[in-house]
């Protein structure tokens, strides 16, 4: 490694590990994806705080079979705002959060979404990508940062596992320059769902769009009456040899009821679920070769006023 260690040994000790990353220019993009304590400092609370301790290759520095839109250089450049790189993504409505909050979905369940192409993932939500990190307002838009695309690898297995990726889901500031300025809040894991599943979110889908109900209606009803009033669409779908097939496929998979009332009541249960996230279930891909600008800021712990004055400061330099 060239580096002049005397920039590193000759500050105190407590600034050393922050003079030592700051002299990067470019470091790893697995760094992003690391689960290691991190710096409590602005611009580095992607570099891990301490080589001390037990921390596998994967904890310390995260995966390694990262895609780069150059294979010559799969590195992220350290800014003095943070990490800037180039990784594929997910881009989320922008009223995501507020649905959630408005029918009390929370993080605590795998969230499904559909991209562009129709196709299905699963996201899990993770620890924290910082530690003490805090939660993300109504009024973010919020992106998933992935290590790589995850791949439907065999379409005959319908309602298997298939590939995940990593990711860390973030809050986006602000986009200049065709760069993305985002806040990191946690790691997460998102799975491509097999072609059973596929189809399965897709007619609950289509049983919500063909009922069409207004949201003013669907937040003030509770989710059983939201049944009730997309029971006659859902049976008219199952009255498809396939549909019917798919559900059964479904039920057997996961060791439940396949009678029929049992496959219209799960059919019903997916779509007031679609329904009511309605749009806020598309997700915008975002290219590998989005520039991301990543960096974090550190909230304070009496009433958050240094992050503000931080804020205020970052977003007049810019």
């Amino acid at each position: 490694m060239d580096m002049d260690l005397t920039r590193v040994t000759t500050v105190a000790p407590t600034k050393r590990m922050e003079v030592f990353w700051r002299t990067f220019e470019k470091v790893p993009k697995s760094f992003l994806f690391s689960k290691a304590s991190k710096m409590p400092v602005e611009g580095i609370h992607w570099a891990p705080s301490s080589f001390m301790g037990f921390h596998s290759e994967k904890e310390w520095l995260g995966p390694q079979d990262l895609s780069s839109p150059r294979e010559d250089d799969p590195h992220a450049i350290v800014t003095s705002a943070g990490l800037q790189l180039a990784l594929p993504g997910f881009i989320f409505h922008q009223d995501l959060v507020g649905r959630m909050k408005q029918f009390d979905f929370t993080w605590n369940f795998p969230l499904t979404v559909q991209d562009t192409d129709g196709k299905w993932y699963s996201m899990r939500v993770d620890e924290p990508w910082r530690q003490g990190s805090d939660n993300f307002s109504g009024s973010q838009q919020l992106a998933v940062i992935l290590a790589r695309e995850p791949k439907l690898f065999d379409s005959s297995k319908k309602f298997s596992f298939q590939d995940f990726a990593v990711g860390v889901l973030v809050s986006i500031d602000k986009t200049k320059d065709s760069i993305m300025h985002v806040t990191a809040h946690y790691h997460v894991a998102v799975e491509v769902l097999g072609e059973g599943f596929q189809e399965y979110l897709s007619t609950a889908n289509m049983c919500a769009q063909k009922v069409g109900l207004e949201q003013s209606i669907l937040s003030n009803e509770s989710h059983v009456a939201s049944k009730e009033r997309h029971t006659t669409a859902a049976r008219q779908y199952l009255e498809d040899e396939n549909t019917m097939d798919m559900m059964i496929g479904k039920a057997r998979h996961m060791s439940e009821l396949d009678d029929y009332e049992h496959l219209l009541s799960d059919l019903l249960d997916a779509t007031v679920v679609a329904a009511r996230f309605g749009d806020c279930s598309q997700v915008q891909k975002a290219a590998a070769d989005q520039q991301c600008a990543l960096y974090y800021i550190i909230r304070a712990e009496a009433g958050g006023k240094e992050e503000e004055k931080f804020r205020r400061k970052y977003t007049e330099a810019m």
